[in-house]
Parts: C-alpha cells; sequence; structure tokens
C-alpha cells in the first residue's frame, strides 16, 4: 500500500525531527505519531472499499439463465477478483404478491442466506451449488458452514416474507424497469448484458484502481 508507506516515511521524519525534546514531549509526539498512522491507515482502508465495483444482480433462483449465470460467472469470478468487488442480489424474481405460505420459497430461502451469512464468497458458494439443486438447501449449507435452521426458519417464516417483499421493492425502484433475468448492473449502470458472459471483463474495465493480475487472464 504506497499510499500507508509514505505517509509513514513523513510521520518517521517528524518524530526524529524532535529527538531533542522532553521525554514528555517525546512521549506527546509518539502517541500523535500512532494517532496520525492509525488515521492514514483508515483514509486507504476507505479508498479501497470506494474502489470496489458494485455488482447488482436481479435473478430469480429457479431461471435456468439465472442458474448458469451464478454458476457459470459470479461465484467463479468473485473467487478470482472478489477483493475488488462488492455484490448485492436481488431475488425477488418472478414472484407474485400476494402468495401463499409455500410459493417462493426458493427466494425466501436466497435472501435469508444473503442476510445471515456475513462472507459474500461463503453466500455466493451456496447461491451456485442451491439454485440448480434447491432440494438440498440443508446439504449446500452444511457444506460452506451455514446453519441451515436460521436459513430455514427465516425463509417459512415472517422474516423471510418481509424479506421478499422488500426485495421487490427495491427492484420496483430500479431505472431501467428490470424486464428479463438475470440483469446485472455495474456501478448502478444496467442492464450490463456483456457481463452475461464475460462478468470479469466488465469488472476489471470498471475498476478504478490498479487491476489484480487476475484481469490480465
Amino acid at each position: 500500500m504506497e499510499f500507508c508507506v509514505l505517509t509513514s516515511l513523513c510521520l518517521a521524519a517528524q518524530v526524529q525531527s524532535y529527538t531533542s525534546s522532553s521525554n514528555k514531549n517525546k512521549l506527546i509526539t509518539m502517541k500523535l505519531y500512532l494517532l496520525m498512522l492509525v488515521a492514514a491507515s483508515s483514509v486507504q482502508a476507505f479508498k479501497l472499499k470506494e474502489d470496489k465495483v458494485k455488482v447488482l444482480l436481479y435473478d430469480d433462483p429457479d431461471c435456468h439463465w439465472c442458474q448458469l449465470f451464478m454458476t457459470e460467472q459470479l461465484q467463479p469470478t468473485f473467487k478470482e477478483i472478489g477483493d475488488i468487488m462488492e455484490v448485492e442480489v436481488n431475488t425477488y424474481g418472478f414472484t407474485q404478491e400476494p402468495y401463499e405460505a409455500g410459493e417462493f420459497i426458493n427466494n425466501r430461502i436466497m435472501e435469508c442466506a444473503q442476510l445471515y451469512t456475513s462472507d459474500t464468497g461463503v453466500f455466493l458458494d451456496f447461491a451456485a451449488c442451491f439454485m440448480p439443486d434447491p432440494h438440498d438447501g440443508s446439504g449446500c449449507a452444511s457444506k460452506f458452514g451455514i446453519d441451515w435452521n436460521t436459513i430455514s426458519t427465516c425463509a417459512e417464516g415472517d422474516e423471510g416474507i418481509n424479506l421478499l417483499h422488500e426485495a421487490g421493492v427495491r427492484e420496483d425502484a430500479q431505472e431501467p424497469v428490470v424486464w428479463f433475468y438475470p440483469w446485472i448492473a455495474i456501478n448502478g449502470v444496467g442492464p450490463n448484458t456483456e457481463a452475461q458472459d464475460n462478468l470479469k471483463a466488465e469488472v476489471c474495465k470498471a475498476y478504478t484502481g490498479t487491476p489484480p493480475p487476475a484481469c490480465s487472464t
């Protein structure tokens, strides 16, 4: 991290200039140095987060093309260059409200899994396993260390219903209107149809920082 290195050198030089000061002044100077170093590191961390490419996916877990996009594009791309990606998956899809208690359960499972899985990579691993074979949700959850009881309880209860409704509100607010799946937006601009077949290339193209080596392969 070049920014942190340069900042550290500058601050170190400032500290050295005070070597003739009293012990008390040295202590104050060292505390100031540490505080400034922490602040500099925080600025760099914020900058890295801001540089991330925002990938927003509107899909439906029962949609064949959505399953292919998840397993062949989104999940493997995140494994390669996830450090420069910020991913959100919205699975309202073909939901029609109001609906019966047992309907659109797979959509609710996806929304609940995303909520209760803090690691984006783990969530995408689960999604790539679950979407093509939704009858083995517990097996997919177990494979990636996710608490299936939490996910299923959420999906089968009011929480899952509310999450799916909120997903619908977000999709309805999307401009232009979402009218097919998978619908991909890169940094708020969509639909990006090129991303359907080569998501990595579109993310690397949108990234404003120094691209990772994987962007060259």
